[in-house]
């Protein structure tokens, strides 16, 4: 192999060469530079050339066989363009001294700081801690425990390598914010439930409002996977320490969310995401033991799960006639309005009857439909254009031996509301029956999704949808195959949804199946494969038509136990329900029923 040194070569003219001391720290101060290392005389820093000019020139005289000294203890060398300064180990040595001073000047100046073997001294590390927020160590430095308390009290982020392993010393986060964030001018700081330095709540200002989240990615797996212990364990070291900030978790799952240590602590605190304003968790609770006192019979009674759903549809139909506020909509579609007030529409039924299905374990699914309203005034469809409103309704998951009633079905309270007569046209409708609803007009992404016989139908369906969305004047996307891919992506995450409501114990098990399926950059084959998936699911568990009859005959045992009726009274009573049911059925899917049928 051949030797010989860089400096006796023509490649030196590639490299600001200075061996005058004052020079250097001339350009040190002109330039600001900051970051320096110490190189060994044989030029290595962990055995890496560090410069790419250096880079190019190891790998061609390896490829020549060629030995290069790059560094001797005569010579250093700049390297601009990545701010970087090296310096011989003989000649930092013999200028050292004046060389310190000079970069701690610097150093001074930064937030970040990388300290070198040679420069480092307790009395740099302490001044650092008044001015950097970042300082890394040389692996062969030893920080002393007075150092690491400090680092720590001052929230600095220091860390060190061992085996090329980074080793944090101290950190400069406050529930995974940065310090300097956490005590800013801003009035709130948002978190994740996920933190672990929980002794750092003593720093935060007594001023703030701490907002704490989930922690998944995809925000509506958190029905499903919501911690609330760790929730109480945030909230339980701040009040241990006597901090009274203002606190606002955020949970979508009401009815376990009832049932954790959190809830039934005497923490102070506010809830957000299951309602348009948070909830001080005393108005919560009261609100709770409303709806709860409302099925309390129910849950206790020895009714079937169909006969406990009537039950439920029956207290939401009849809870009040529908009425708008057109000066706050919201006054009748959430439940922290509507309890208290005389308004009340579609979406405020849905929102009603889904709450109370949580609490009888049956699950439920809001959607909306584009529904005609010009059948409203007695009108025909020859006499009066078409006029569409959006229109929520529920669908429900239901298994009941009793009944022979097993799956999927759609109900919709807001159209049997009526306050003196029993209706129970839309309390089961599968989707094959609405399909002949004459105030319906558009189908739905639920149909389009759910309501299929086979997989030769849903594939079909699903083109539809990616054609439609991928062809979105919505869509901002401009390359084919990404809006393809997003089309996709979408389609996705509405059938987790749908998933998570309707089918959790199934949704789990895909879940591990495909552990990556909530991952931002997960391929479009895995995403198919999950949906298709899914399709089995809807597919399996599409509910087949109920008659009438046998809705209103669970009707009848619920209000005959409920009402403490004779037996001649429950069939006055169950012939009256099958006139009016089947009169009402045949206006409101004039196409499904054959004139001749009375």
């Amino acid at each position: 192999m051949k030797h010989f040194n860089i400096w006796e070569t023509g490649c030196n003219k590639f490299i600001t060469y200075e061996n005058d001391i004052y020079k250097i720290i001339d350009y040190i101060n002109q330039n600001k530079k900051m970051d320096f290392s110490v190189i060994d005389e044989k030029g290595l820093e962990d055995g890496c050339i560090p410069t790419f000019l250096i880079g190019k020139i190891s790998e061609t005289s390896k490829e020549q066989n060629v030995d290069i000294t790059y560094v001797d203890n005569e010579h250093c060398f700049f390297y601009d363009n990545f701010g970087e300064i090296y310096f011989s180990k003989t000649f930092f040595i013999k200028n050292k001294d004046i060389l310190l001073k000079t970069i701690e000047n610097i150093m001074f100046q930064t937030e970040s700081v990388h300290i070198s073997k040679y420069a480092y001294s307790e009395r740099l590390v302490k001044n650092l801690c008044l001015t950097a927020t970042t300082i890394s160590f040389d692996s062969e430095i030893e920080i002393s425990n007075e150092l690491q308390r400090l680092l720590k009290n001052n929230h600095i982020n220091a860390y060190t390598y061992k085996n090329k392993d980074r080793i944090e010393i101290s950190t400069n986060k406050i529930l995974g914010q940065d310090y300097k964030d956490v005590i800013s001018d801003s009035d709130d700081i948002y978190i994740k439930n996920d933190i672990t330095d929980l002794e750092n709540l003593i720093y935060i200002p007594k001023n703030k409002t701490i907002h704490i989240s989930q922690l998944n990615e995809y925000e509506q797996d958190n029905i499903l996977t919501e911690d609330y212990d760790s929730l109480y364990n945030i909230i339980y070291k701040l009040r241990e320490n006597n901090q009274d900030n203002k606190v606002i978790i955020k949970i979508k799952n009401r009815n376990k969310f009832s049932k954790s240590k959190l809830y039934n602590s005497n923490f102070n605190f506010e809830i957000e995401g299951i309602d348009i304003l948070p909830y001080k968790i005393d108005e919560l609770k009261k609100e709770d033991q409303l709806l709860d006192l409302m099925i309390a019979d129910i849950k206790n009674s020895n009714f079937s799960l169909f006969e406990k759903y009537i039950a439920a549809y029956n207290i939401v139909k009849k809870f009040k006639k529908y009425l708008e506020n057109n000066n706050d909509k919201t006054e009748s579609r959430y439940v922290r309005k509507f309890l208290n007030n005389d308004y009340m529409v579609c979406l405020g039924y849905a929102n009603l009857l889904r709450e109370l299905l949580e609490r009888l374990g049956i699950t439920s699914y809001s959607y909306g439909v584009s529904a005609d309203t010009s059948y409203d005034d007695g009108f025909t469809l020859e006499e009066k254009p078409i006029e569409l409103v959006d229109h929520a309704r529920v669908i429900i998951n239901i298994n009941d031996p009793k009944y022979n009633i097993y799956g999927i079905y759609v109900v919709d309270p807001t159209w049997d509301n009526d306050l003196e007569n029993d209706y129970y046209n839309h309390a089961l409708m599968s989707f094959d029956k609405t399909c002949y609803e004459k105030r319906l007009f558009r189908l739905s992404f639920e149909d389009l999704i759910m309501n299929v016989k086979d997989m030769d139908e849903f594939n079909n369906n699903v083109n539809i949808f990616i054609k439609r969305t991928k062809n979105s004047p919505f869509n901002g996307i401009f390359d084919y195959a990404e809006k393809e891919n997003s089309a996709l992506k979408t389609l996705l995450h509405n059938i987790i949804n749908i998933l998570i409501s309707l089918f959790p114990d199934e949704y789990i098990i895909l879940k591990e199946q495909f552990p990556n399926i909530l991952n931002y950059d997960v391929d479009s084959q895995t995403v198919s494969d999950f949906i298709t998936e899914s399709a089995k699911i809807f597919i399996d568990n599409l509910g087949k038509e109920v008659s009438i009859n046998t809705i209103i005959e669970a009707g009848v045992n619920v209000n005959k136990e409920i009402f403490d009726f004779t037996d001649e009274q429950a069939n006055t009573y169950k012939e009256h329900l099958l006139e009016s049911n089947l009169k009402r059925d045949k206006l409101s899917f004039p196409y499904y029923y054959d004139d001749k049928i009375k």
